[in-house]
């Protein structure tokens, strides 16, 4: 009963603004609903479960550029890009130089931290890294 009340009298009070109130309320909740609050950056997530793996603004460029199309042993090609953090990775295995492709860095296979689909390999070297994620496993949010 005591919340009945609450409501009728909440909904009188109401009642009590003109519509010009209500609409003027309206503009300025609106207008200050984004203010101080930084854009949303688009993520980059990983095409099999959208767990959220980089962003945009981790992309990098490593002997001049961001992509690169590499083919490994077996034969397999890959297109990947280059990005200075993976949030969403988890990097597996011992770091290797075998077959590297970027001469002077270690690589360890990094895969999706959410459903382990393998997204790519990070690399390090005298205290700089960076991951080369395969682009064709990842999608724009």
């Amino acid at each position: 009963m005591l919340q009945f009340i609450f409501y009728q009298i909440y909904y009188n009070e109401l009642l009590l603004f003109k519509k010009t109130d209500l609409d003027n309320i309206t503009k300025i909740l609106t207008k200050n609903k984004n203010k101080n609050i930084p854009k949303k950056e688009d993520a980059i997530i990983c095409s099999a479960c959208k767990n959220l793996i980089t962003l945009p603004s981790d992309s990098i460029s490593i002997d001049g550029h961001h992509s690169h199309v590499f083919t490994n042993p077996a034969g397999f090609s890959y297109e990947i890009g280059c990005f200075i953090n993976a949030r969403g990775c988890l990097n597996v295995g011992d770091p290797t130089l075998e077959y590297t492709w970027f001469p002077g860095y270690s690589w360890s296979i990094s895969v999706c931290s959410n459903c382990f689909l393998h997204l790519g390999w990070f690399y390090q070297s005298n205290g700089n890294s960076f991951y080369g994620l395969i682009l064709e496993r990842l999608e724009d949010n």
